[in-house]
């Protein structure tokens, strides 16, 4: 008896891990970013960017992240956070405002003219806990110095500008 060989289709393999690649993809972006949109990666596969879009344009189950990052009267910076959990899907409309909502309850809790930036960090996956991996979150705010005022309104500037076309 002869052994079939099975044909290798791609679409099932996706399917098959589309939530390992779910708990593995984030997104993350701070108002001290230049970047229109959200910045993606994954810890475990490339992803393109129409793959990107299409995980965050879909209705998920989302955790995450909201930190807002502040340097006190003495300069010494700190920040403060708020997790995020949607158990239900929700659309990326939705998302946005439990993320604004989210944020400024962070500004609001802390001083405002002490406030530098603000940022969040989502995941796909509403079992994984974020809070674990704060070391991780920080460092990737960490190169785009979210701590100088100076800095996120130069990038909002040029966010806008973008925008615009100009």
């Amino acid at each position: 008896m002869t052994k079939r060989s099975r044909k290798y289709v791609a679409h099932k393999w996706v399917q098959r891990n589309y939530s390992n690649v779910l708990s593995n993809t984030f997104y993350y972006h701070s108002s001290c970013m230049t970047d229109i949109g959200a910045r993606v990666g994954n810890h475990r596969y490339t992803l393109t960017d129409e793959q990107a879009r299409l995980i965050i344009s879909r209705p998920q189950t989302w955790s995450g992240v909201v930190i807002a990052f502040f340097v006190d009267a003495n300069g010494k910076p700190y920040l403060r956070s708020e997790p995020i959990s949607e158990v239900k899907p929700v659309s990326r409309e939705a998302l946005n405002d439990i993320l604004e909502d989210a944020q400024l309850r962070l500004v609001t809790v802390g001083n405002t003219s002490q406030c530098t930036s603000t940022g969040y960090y989502i995941v796909p996956d509403c079992t994984i806990d974020v809070e674990d991996q704060m070391d991780f979150v920080v460092s990737l705010f960490e190169p785009e110095n979210p701590y100088d005022y100076t800095v996120t309104v130069l990038a909002g500037m040029l966010r806008e500008n973008a925008l615009r076309g100009s």
